[in-house]
Formats: structure tokens, C-alpha cells, sequence
């Protein structure tokens, strides 16, 4: 990188220089809380979708429960990917609480395919240490944690007057 590029994502990332660009402070704090906001969020979802699944099953004499609840099941996955994978690159409760993503390849927003394994590597990785794979992020330089590595995203503050 000379003097007359400007810094991207991947630069921030693979080679340290996160002084510049983008802005790493706070983000477990940040990121803490847009879970917080998103998990709510795909509750109230969750509830919303869980109406006509149940009017669904019933109408059907129960041979439709399982699709039905099956369909319900996938709004969290789905709002996860297709917001993360939007425009602004960040979920609502992200937006919210000033983080977005970028793609490490290219450095603009993340797939859809990265933001559905990013979900799926997220819980599974939640899910079977208990949490511990979270401490990741205490020994990560720009505080990424290991699906994010994974899936070669990363989350960074977003820029102040954004669109996040």
C-alpha cells in the first residue's frame, strides 16, 4: 500500500493496520448489543410467522406441523443473511448499534452464502463450546471472532454519517 492509496478493509485486517481504517473500538461491546437487539427482533419475527404456521397445522389436521414450524424456524436464519448480505451489510440491531461488515474478497458487502454460514457457524460454534469459542475475540487483534474469520468477513464500526 503507497502513500496515495487509502486503507481498505483487507489491509485493516490481514495486515494490522486498523489505526486507519476501519474503526475496531468498542466493537465487542457493539456487537454485544446489536445480539441483544437482534435476537428480539427475530423473537417478535419468530411470533409474527408462528400465527399462520399454527392456523396452518390445524387447517391441515396436523399434516402440515412440521413444515409449517419447520418455516418458522428459518426466520432468524434468514433475516440474518439477507440483511447481512444487503445493502447497509448490517442486521437492524447492528445498524443500530454502529456495526457493519465487509467481505475480506473485494472488500464491499458479504453474499448471501457468507451470511448464511456466518449465521449457521455462529450457533453451531455457540452451541457446542458452551460459548467459549466468544473468547476468541480477546486474543483476535481486530476483535473478530472465528466465524468471521471463517467466513472471511469482517465487522468493523461503521463510518460515522453512513449508511449503517
Amino acid at each position: 500500500m503507497d502513500a496515495h492509496t487509502a486503507p481498505t478493509v483487507i489491509d485493516a485486517v490481514v495486515n494490522g493496520a486498523s489505526a486507519t481504517l476501519p474503526d475496531f473500538s468498542g466493537l465487542r461491546r457493539r456487537r454485544m448489543f446489536a445480539w441483544a437487539i437482534d435476537a428480539a427482533i427475530c423473537c417478535v419475527l419468530a411470533a409474527i410467522a408462528a400465527i399462520p404456521a399454527f392456523f396452518l397445522g390445524v387447517f391441515s389436521f396436523g399434516i402440515l406441523w412440521a413444515p409449517a414450524w419447520f418455516a418458522v424456524a428459518l426466520v432468524p436464519m434468514l433475516y440474518h443473511a439477507i440483511l447481512l448480505a444487503g445493502p447497509r451489510r448490517a442486521t437492524w440491531g447492528m445498524r443500530f448499534a454502529g456495526v457493519e461488515f465487509t467481505a475480506l474478497v473485494g472488500g464491499g458487502r458479504p453474499s448471501f452464502l457468507q451470511a448464511l454460514v456466518h449465521w449457521v457457524l455462529f450457533y453451531m460454534g455457540v452451541g457446542f463450546s458452551g460459548g467459549l469459542i466468544l473468547l476468541w475475540s480477546l486474543f483476535d487483534p481486530n476483535k473478530a471472532l472465528l466465524h468471521d474469520r471463517i467466513c472471511g468477513v469482517a465487522a468493523h464500526r461503521a463510518a460515522a454519517g453512513g449508511k449503517a
